[in-house]
């Protein structure tokens, strides 16, 4: 995750001009509680009065997102400083999806395209993928390691202003298979959905990472 400030003009307020709009998959939307929830309750929002927003769908991929840029719009607030936070990885590649890391990246970037042309001021974070332990086959955690890589390669050149890279922190350092990497204080019993405690951490990072992102 980058910490620079943007332009010298100091971090982001965390305020009532601030609306924060969250999509993604089960893991963001309803497994636990929604992201954008918890995200309300962190150290970086708590008392602020900043909104947030889910959007977030269970069951979603980043090709299927399309259809939820209607809703990302709606949730949209103009006059306020509008932020998206949007990941998805483990339904594209590890469940289901069976896309590859520049596949997925090329939804991903789609879905990008079609937020802004919806809403041009929109700002954007994008999360990185989260450790999963699905069938105990080795080739998911590889190819959502390689999402990630291209997201950190080409994040800004694409207007993205954070990449939240959960990989880097533990307990998301992980990209084995044993059932031991995905402990119970963080994971639902599935070893794929991270439960509130690790949702917890995710929402401190990308707390922080708006923070980061400067005043405009």
């Amino acid at each position: 995750m980058t910490t620079a400030i943007l332009g010298g003009k100091g971090p982001l307020r965390i305020d009532s001009g601030l609306n924060v709009i969250v999509d993604g998959n089960s893991i963001y939307a309803d497994f636990y509680t929604p992201i954008a929830t918890l995200l309300a309750s962190s150290a970086a929002f708590t008392g602020r009065g900043a909104s947030t927003i889910s959007c977030a769908v269970s069951g979603s991929l980043w090709s299927t997102m399309l259809g939820h840029v209607s809703s990302v719009s709606a949730a949209f607030v103009p006059g306020l400083t509008n932020i998206l936070v949007a990941g998805e990885t483990t339904n594209s590649m590890a469940t289901g999806g069976g896309r590859t890391a520049a596949e997925a990246w090329a939804d991903c970037l789609t879905y990008i395209a079609a937020v802004r042309a919806a809403r041009p001021t929109m700002r954007f974070v994008l999360c990185g993928s989260l450790p999963c332990r699905y069938l105990n086959d080795g080739t998911k955690n590889a190819a959502m390691l390689a999402w990630d890589a291209l997201a950190l390669a080409n994040y800004r050149q694409n207007g993205i202003e954070r990449f939240v890279n959960y990989r880097a922190t533990v307990p998301f350092n992980v990209s084995g298979e044993s059932a031991g990497d995905y402990p119970g204080t963080h994971w639902n019993g599935d070893q794929v959905h991270v439960n509130d405690t690790g949702k917890a951490i995710m929402c401190d990072l990308i707390g922080r990472a708006i923070q980061s992102m400067g005043a405009r």
